[in-house]
């Protein structure tokens, strides 16, 4: 899932760097650890300030408190960037619990600036940023 979502997401934004935590070949960079955690992907553009975090999850660990805590953990480290998106990645019939986690999680830290995504193995959605409870393909 982690490498399928990195060639997704280079293709898609082709100007970014992408490093994933699987590295391919020794000494090859990896995500930095952000408030404790590493992700799975970490994609920037130094030039557009644009930062981009994808974690991908197993079907029974998208309900740990530990995965809440460390996408919460990497939601407010975009935030602050003012310029990021957050993409979780799951399979198949979990992808609508990821949606609702992360719909809930948009209104408790107050998310404004960081655009949630879900892909759910074959599909990118998008939370619509105006009322935060639509989902729209992207």
């Amino acid at each position: 899932m982690v490498m399928l979502m990195a060639r997704q997401l280079q293709a898609q934004y082709h100007d970014i760097l992408v490093e994933t935590d699987l590295q391919t070949t020794p000494g090859q960079p990896v995500p930095p650890i952000i408030d404790g955690y590493r992700p799975d992907i970490y994609a920037y553009n130094g030039v557009n300030n644009f930062y981009l975090i994808g974690e991908a999850k197993t079907r029974t660990g998208l309900n740990l408190e530990h995965t809440y805590i460390q996408i919460s953990s990497f939601a407010c480290y975009l935030e602050a960037k003012h310029q990021g998106t957050f993409v979780l990645g799951i399979c198949g019939e979990k992808a609508d619990s990821a949606k609702t986690l992360l719909r809930f999680l948009r209104k408790k830290l107050s998310l404004t600036k960081t655009i949630l995504r879900v892909f759910d193995g074959c599909d990118y959605w998008e939370l619509d940023k105006t009322d935060g409870v639509q989902w729209h393909l992207s």
